[in-house]
């Protein structure tokens, strides 16, 4: 197996467990709960929300988004720590092949005692957002062997252990041909003999009123036997554009930061990510040399930025954004800003990958990109709960 490049902001110790800070009351409610694993800041999470949902626990083990998870979701219990480490024991080696007929397994592991503490006894949705470095595009270093893309194996586990009515997971659209769809294919049969029924298909996040390219790829698995239904397209005539999403934001120069409207909101989208809110955080512009000011001043709207980085490009304000990514362990800032000679800032980010100005994300410029590019955007999040929701009922 292919071994990786270590993040530093990745919990290596055991699993930490933190508590609700502001548990919920079930009583009198009907909210259907869900548990994101791998949830990163929460974008799956923030979307079950919109949808009605109540998150009740989330997991990674990115510290940063660990903290950005309970700051955004107080009403949950969180998990800072390796997958592996929730789902599996040490005693326990069998392969995942092996556990899916065991009635007996997980009860031991420190998923299963976290359940335990739950205020519900049916967990309704378990989403997941796997690790998709090793099947993107973007990493140059593709193979099929990287460990991450075995840890859809621990979706499996963790579906043995809650036994979730329906179960989402997330990843990216070149996964369906890693491995000659090999995963795909193994995927499906882990659910078949857990005794669900799974689809998978690939959705762009623009014609769900994101403002963005992104492609993703999802699996839906239910018990309930039925026709699976996936979203309608909300926007396949007029997609959201850059400037839509962004262009009421404060304006700023490098290095400076702005935290109030100064501008009405000119469009639908804006209103409906300002929720009502007088003010947002986490718009402070990157620090450039002058060199790198003058490069974006001279780059016209929708063109690269760099000769040897194509996808790096100052932004069109009228179309939607390309995919927004993490950059690895050390990213850089990825898109010019469309009418500012700068970088994007996290709030614009967060915009353009539908996150609404309430949403705080912890850890400061740089980890803040890392949050933005490996999250779902909520909005298609949203989609995709809706259409479970009328499942469930």
């Amino acid at each position: 197996m292919v071994d990786i490049e270590k993040n530093s902001h990745n919990w290596n110790g055991s699993p930490i467990v933190f508590g609700p800070e502001d548990p919920p009351s079930f009583e009198n409610t009907d909210r259907f709960t869900v548990v994101d694993l791998f949830s990163g800041p929460g974008g799956l999470s923030e979307g079950f929300k919109l949808a009605g949902f109540l998150p009740v626990l989330g997991s990674d083990l990115h510290e940063v988004s660990v903290d950005t998870y309970r700051k955004n979701n107080p009403q949950a219990y969180t998990i800072l720590g390796d997958i592996q480490k929730i789902t599996q024991t040490r005693s326990d080696t069998r392969s995942v092949t092996d556990i899916l007929e065991d009635p007996d397994y997980g009860t031991q592991t420190q998923l299963s005692k976290i359940s335990e503490r739950l205020p519900t006894n049916q967990i309704d949705v378990l989403t997941g957002g796997i690790p998709c470095q090793g099947f993107s595009l973007a990493n140059k270093k593709q193979d099929d062997e990287d460990e991450r893309n075995y840890l859809f194996e621990e979706m499996i586990r963790a579906t043995k252990i809650l036994d979730p009515t329906v179960i989402l997971l997330e990843n990216v659209s070149s996964m369906t041909s890693a491995k000659d769809g090999q995963f795909i294919e193994d995927i499906h049969t882990c659910f078949e003999r857990l005794g669900y029924q799974s689809e998978h298909n690939i959705l762009l996040a623009s014609d769900y009123g994101v403002p963005q390219k992104r492609e993703r790829l999802f699996f839906i698995a239910q018990k309930e036997p039925g026709e699976i239904h996936w979203p309608e397209k909300t926007t396949p005539d007029t997609s959201v554009t850059v400037g839509d999403a962004i262009l009421d934001l404060e304006e700023l120069q490098p290095a400076e930061s702005g935290s109030s409207y100064k501008h009405t909101p000119a469009n639908t989208y804006q209103e409906q990510m300002r929720s009502n809110s007088n003010e947002y955080t986490n718009h402070t512009s990157p620090r450039h040399q002058q060199q790198t000011i003058d490069r974006i001043q001279n780059t016209n709207p929708g063109e690269p930025m760099y000769e040897r980085f194509k996808q790096r490009i100052r932004l069109d304000p009228t179309e939607p954004s390309p995919t927004i990514v993490s950059g690895g362990i050390r990213p850089q800032f990825q898109l010019g800003h469309p009418t500012q000679d700068r970088g994007l800032t996290v709030r614009e980010r967060a915009r353009i990958q539908s996150f609404p100005d309430t949403f705080i994300f912890e850890g400061g410029v740089t980890q803040g990109r890392v949050q933005t590019g490996m999250a779902v955007p909520p909005l298609l999040a949203e989609k995709l709960a809706i259409t479970i929701k009328h499942s469930l009922e």
